[in-house]
């Protein structure tokens, strides 16, 4: 299978296997900063694969389409082959991170409504933010960003009933979508590498590693993420 790599990132590897799908692999390893900053976590790939799979199952069960398929193996899973938009949808519900340098927020204040952003997934150019004239040059029509946004909206009302019920906080996420046959379905992954989740308002994601924290200490949360939706799926 090696030798059918589609695209590998920093921390997923894409195999082709038949027409239409592709084996998605997680990596052990975590980044930020634009892949500045590198660290191997042994066991992050199998976490990240099963918190992805839950969340992706759960949307799929209540009328949210997803690229998800199966499981493959404990880091890989069988996704539906896409024809990626080139953005990322990020829907904030708590003001934190890059949004306090944007709006006269407290960190940590709810916010009134969710905000969604778009960005440009562009490493090269730092993910810069667009409007939706910048994504009507990238080739996204009105009713695209229409559905892209009903169904971030969607996901965002049904995640935080979730997360709610595990003893978490959706504080925001990223989305990545894609087109098959003509459908627009949520790609990529769902897991603390791209969310970000509180518990007791301490960081559970990604977050701890940008902040200098160890791999025992991040392993410890995205485990205990896993554990608690894993509880109130089953």
């Amino acid at each position: 299978m090696e030798g059918n790599v589609v695209r590998e990132g920093k921390t997923k590897i894409l195999y082709k296997e038949k027409p239409g799908e592709l084996i998605m692999e997680f990596k052990d390893s975590i980044t930020a900063m634009n892949g500045r900053l590198k660290e191997t976590i042994p066991g992050k790939g199998e976490v990240c694969s099963k918190i992805t799979e839950i969340i992706f199952s759960h949307l799929e069960k209540n009328g949210v389409n997803t690229h998800f398929i199966s499981r493959v193996s404990e880091k890989k899973l069988r996704v539906k082959e896409l024809e990626m938009y080139p953005i990322e949808v990020v829907c904030r519900n708590i003001a934190f991170g890059s949004l306090l340098k944007r709006l006269p927020l407290r960190s940590g204040e709810e916010l009134k409504r969710p905000v969604i952003e778009f960005y440009y997934k562009s490493d090269e150019l730092g993910d810069p933010m667009l409007n939706e004239d910048h994504l009507a040059i990238l080739g996204v029509s009105e009713s695209e960003i229409k559905e892209i946004r009903g169904t971030t909206l969607k996901t965002n009302e049904l995640l935080k009933e979730l997360f709610r019920n595990a003893g978490l906080k959706l504080v925001d996420f990223k989305l990545e979508f894609g087109k098959y046959k003509s459908n627009i379905l949520i790609g990529d992954e769902f897991s603390p590498d791209n969310f970000r989740a509180w518990l007791e308002n301490r960081p559970v994601d990604k977050d701890l590693f940008r902040m200098g924290e160890g791999r025992d200490t991040v392993i410890k949360a995205y485990l205990e993420v896993l554990k608690r939706l894993e509880k109130v799926v089953n």
